[in-house]
């Protein structure tokens, strides 16, 4: 149909050629971000109805960030107590990495280690 995702590949790369309504595409390239929770439709992330996509936010792609860079709560990620130091989402944009929490302003004693809080298949977005 003229809706149709806009692709170079062949029709059998996404559908089964005996019924055609059921997707199932596996991306196997390093650009793609992860497995998620759930199956995402096509246009979650192919906005713009292409088989190249449009990051949401371009300077954080690859990483989480590149889509979910609206989601952070900078006041949930905490570096330092007292005086209160917050993480940006530039230093957090692959959520899946180690997140520390320190005892003080000079960053040289880890407090609390939050390794891999966030996981794409975690469903925390």
């Amino acid at each position: 149909p003229g809706n149709h995702f806009s692709t170079t590949l062949d029709c059998d790369s996404c559908h089964d050629t005996l019924r055609w309504s059921s997707i199932r595409f596996t991306h196997n390239t390093g650009a793609y971000p992860g497995d998620h929770r759930g199956n995402l439709a096509c246009n979650s992330c192919h906005t713009g109805n292409s088989q190249t996509i449009a990051w949401r936010f371009a300077a954080y792609k690859p990483d989480c960030a590149g889509c979910h860079a609206n989601d952070f709560k900078a006041g949930e990620h905490k570096k330092v107590d007292t005086p209160r130091v917050l993480y940006t989402v530039s230093e957090l944009r692959d959520c899946a990495g180690a997140c520390h929490e320190y005892t003080n302003s000079s960053f040289s004693t880890i407090k609390k280690t939050r390794t891999s809080e966030h996981r794409a298949s975690g469903g925390d977005f």
